[in-house]
């Protein structure tokens, strides 16, 4: 059966598979690139998913709270090469990145500072028109 192990497709799935997880290793990292102040945040992240497969999904909410917590401190002066890193992943045409980054990023920013006075309006400012899609 095509795909299955041994078949002449078992190798090119498997090829589809570490081409879709190099593309979105590639979008994330494009995008924490800009924010060096989580790098060791994410480092820990990948410290504790080390020996499986890096749930992209979850990295996405951990960068979401670090957003949310890096503008209730102030810290806002990162944002603008972040979203624009967020903003140049979004010109991917692959719709796993855009919904990595419209569900794991906005998503999650929506709803943890959902229960912050602010509220996620405040994040509106920083977003590019492929952003605001969302």
């Amino acid at each position: 059966m095509i795909g299955q192990p041994g078949s002449p497709l078992s190798g090119h799935r498997m090829w589809l598979n570490v081409a879709r997880m190099s593309a979105t290793r590639v979008a994330f990292e494009t995008i924490i690139a800009a924010v060096r102040e989580f790098r060791p945040r994410w480092h820990e992240f990948l410290s504790d998913w080390r020996a499986e497969e890096i749930p992209w999904y979850l990295a996405m909410g951990e960068l979401a709270h670090y957003v949310v917590e890096a503008y209730q401190r102030g810290n806002t002066g990162q944002f603008t090469d972040l979203f624009s890193a967020v903003e140049s992943v979004l010109q991917n045409p692959d719709r796993e990145i855009k919904n990595l980054v419209w569900v794991g990023l906005f998503e999650n920013m929506q709803n943890v500072a959902s229960h912050r006075a602010f509220g996620s309006p405040v994040f509106r400012n920083w977003l590019g028109p492929q952003s605001l899609i969302v």
